[in-house]
């Protein structure tokens, strides 16, 4: 007989795959019918900078991408690596990026000949402070950024599906679970508790389910990797 309450936890037995979907399989029990959310718990091991995130630019007549390193970058760190980068693809020294103290903006500085940088996902443009995607050309061996730099990430919320299951629209119109918003810093423990106004039911279907699949998304509906630590609590209602 299953307990009123199941807890799951993704450490007893899960794998990730590419798209950083969380299988838990349920070696106690399986799920069938519908059931209520009571408690969702995760690690805000999101990380603000992952490594599918690439810095494309033309110079010196050749198109050039450079892959910046998974990890958590302050503003400041996140320039650093990205001149370490472009010196390297371009093989020169010539680059340098720094981050204005004052205005909060990336400049982007080449000592011999001009370049473009390629902005080509919304993702990119809002860690990079441009207000549109595209090329960004130089001016006089110069480039800077659009907006203040803000290295949050997720910025206000985070979508979350359980087995494909979708119960509520986000204010961008992509379909998830449920949404919880980012309250703690990176290394804490994120608690998003359900309230009874607001029921999240799950319904995992007529046929008995021994696997659990998670997935966290961002405000694009792009995947986002949480290192996959997390919690969940359902309570049977059907």
């Amino acid at each position: 007989m299953q307990p009123e309450l199941i807890h799951i936890k993704s450490e007893d037995e899960s794998t990730i795959d590419s798209s950083f979907i969380s299988t838990v399989r349920l070696t106690n029990y399986a799920l069938q019918g519908e059931y209520l959310l009571k408690t969702f718990v995760f690690q805000n091991n999101i990380y603000n900078v992952d490594s599918d995130i690439t810095i494309p630019f033309n110079y010196a007549a050749t198109n050039r991408a450079g892959i910046l390193t998974s990890g958590f970058y302050t503003a400041s760190e996140l320039a650093s690596h990205m001149q370490s980068i472009m010196n390297t693809e371009s093989g020169t020294s010539n680059f340098t990026v720094t981050l204005n103290s004052k205005t909060g903006k990336f400049t982007w500085t080449s000592a011999v000949g001009e370049f473009t940088l390629t902005i080509g996902t919304e993702r990119i443009r809002r860690l990079l402070g441009f207000t549109s995607t595209g090329a960004k050309a130089s001016a006089s061996l110069t480039l800077t950024s659009d907006m203040l730099i803000t290295m949050s990430y997720p910025k206000m919320s985070i979508n979350v599906k359980i087995n494909d299951s979708n119960h509520i629209v986000d204010n961008n119109d992509f379909a998830c679970t449920f949404n919880i918003p980012m309250t703690v810093g990176y290394g804490l423990n994120e608690v998003f508790q359900a309230e009874d106004r607001n029921k999240i039911v799950i319904d995992f279907g007529t046929q008995p389910k021994k696997n659990i699949k998670v997935q966290f998304l961002d405000a694009d509906d792009e995947p986002v990797n949480t290192q996959g630590l997390f919690e969940i609590v359902l309570q049977k209602i059907k």
